[in-house]
């Protein structure tokens, strides 16, 4: 871990777990070892929280690179917002009620599949489907890029 900070919030975390399974093994060798197996998890899952985050903030192209703030017209962000509202009506019933769960109800893939009765990773996939199916949708492969689309804005 970077920081000690992070370090501590890690050995807290673990020690969540630890007292709320019901499954610790019994010999001392075996804690341990189920000790770090744990931590190792939640370290594992704390990069890749912090990767994803900044690959979010990495996507939004060069201009912020150069420490310019892109200019978005209001007609440009009425019509994305009218175009991603159109895509999202397309959606049949299920797909939608999946990204409300997702990303309107903030529910993780485990509560998700729970409440459609589906494996954590069925819905994970179908998120990611329906994600590019909506980027697809959103920005076609021949459209410009957002790059692109900053620079003809005048935002370079």
């Amino acid at each position: 871990m970077p920081t000690p900070e992070d370090a501590s919030d890690l050995l807290q975390e673990v020690g969540v777990v630890v007292l709320a399974s019901n499954e610790a093994p019994t010999d001392a060798r075996e804690f341990i070892s189920w000790c770090r197996g744990i931590a190792h998890n939640l370290a594992l899952h704390h990069w890749r929280a912090a990767r994803r985050r900044n690959d979010a903030l990495t996507g939004l192209g060069s201009a912020y690179d150069s420490g310019e703030t892109p200019v978005t017209s209001l007609e440009t962000i009425l019509a994305d917002r009218e175009s991603l509202a159109m895509c999202l009506q397309s959606l049949d019933e299920p797909s939608r009620q999946l990204l409300k769960l997702k990303y309107i109800d903030g529910k993780t893939s485990t509560e998700i599949a729970q409440i459609l009765g589906q494996s954590p990773e069925a819905v994970r996939m179908r998120i990611m489907r329906l994600r590019e199916a909506i980027r697809l949708r959103f920005w076609p492969p021949d459209a410009p890029s957002e790059d692109q689309r900053l620079t003809d804005s005048g935002a370079h």
